[in-house]
């Protein structure tokens, strides 16, 4: 009895495991989407301005469906990179295109429109060995950030002699990009602000990076009329400037130490970028003087260099 109890339940076990593998062999796996048949494009980041010269990728482009799929696949592998006035836009290489394309593209800015004399439009045929490079130095003109449309015109050539064509745009926003160095100071007292003796100064100036009320730079010195004193203390350099970060042009004052109270220095708002090399020189009188005020002769000289970037 024992024996044929034991026999019973291993059939049932069996007969358990068999149903539950018969009805696993019944499950229909969930159908795996279809392969795409044509090339995606997700939209690139919208350009901005950058400060500190970061690089811009992407642009905001306006593309539509290519018609054939050698112009599909240019459209689509394109790349599009700025930074200051240089753009870039590149192809890969090794794109399965069978048919020769032609990639013209035309730069259109805000900034005074194309330049004669630079060209605005770049015209190349794939190379499919290499890829494609296409690098635009916008002009500088007037140095201001600005606007710039990228016309892309793709044409295919066909066996039979005729052409596909295909354009899209490219939207995007440049901001150029300076070097900018300050010399030393030059002051010269034209006439002694003491009665007696030589004449104790102080030239209080801020760097263009500041903009704090409390921010002042100062520099103490003993002179007499005629004589030039050189601050060097008033150097300032920085790279990657654009007028998006409202650097503002230093005007320095003066005043000679004495009984009274510490005048005020007048400030002035004039932005340092854009600019062209210049010294700048002014006669300026004590700052804030209740009383006949001395003045002095200052001069110093600032440099730009426009920067350009071969790789991007």
């Amino acid at each position: 009895m024992k024996h044929r109890a034991i026999g019973l339940f291993f059939a049932i076990l069996i007969s358990f495991g068999l149903f539950r593998v018969s009805t696993a062999a019944t499950v229909t796996p969930s159908a795996k989407p279809a392969p795409q048949t044509g090339p995606t494009f997700s939209p690139a980041p919208a350009a901005s301005s950058f400060p500190k010269g970061n690089v811009t990728i992407g642009g905001t482009p306006n593309i539509s469906p290519a018609p054939t799929a050698n112009l599909a696949l240019i459209a689509y592998a394109l790349s599009f990179r700025s930074k200051s006035l240089t753009t870039l836009i590149t192809l890969p290489a090794g794109l399965p295109v069978d048919q020769p394309v032609e990639m013209s593209i035309g730069y259109f800015s805000s900034g005074g429109g194309p330049d004669p004399s630079v060209g605005n439009r770049l015209t190349q045929s794939y190379v499919r060995s290499t890829g494609n490079r296409f690098q635009y130095l916008e002009p500088e003109r007037d140095g201001k950030p600005r606007h710039m449309r990228i016309d892309v015109s793709l044409r295919e050539a066909k066996p039979n002699g005729e052409s596909v064509l295909f354009s899209f745009r490219i939207e995007t926003d440049l901001d150029p990009l300076y070097d900018v160095q300050i010399s030393p100071l030059s002051f010269t007292l034209l006439n002694d602000c003491a009665t007696f003796g030589d004449s104790d100064m102080t030239v209080m100036w801020k760097r263009p990076d500041q903009r704090s009320n409390n921010s002042w730079n100062y520099r103490n010195f003993t002179t007499s009329a005629g004589k030039q004193v050189r601050i060097n203390e008033f150097t300032w350099l920085a790279r990657e400037v654009s007028a998006s970060m409202h650097y503002l042009l230093p005007f320095p004052g003066f005043y000679h130490r004495g009984p009274l109270p510490t005048p005020s220095v007048p400030e002035r708002s004039e932005n340092l970028v854009p600019g062209r090399n210049r010294r700048i020189k002014y006669v300026v009188s004590e700052s804030g003087s209740i009383l006949p005020g001395c003045s002095a002769d200052l001069e110093y000289t600032i440099t730009y260099t426009l920067r350009w970037y071969s790789e991007l």
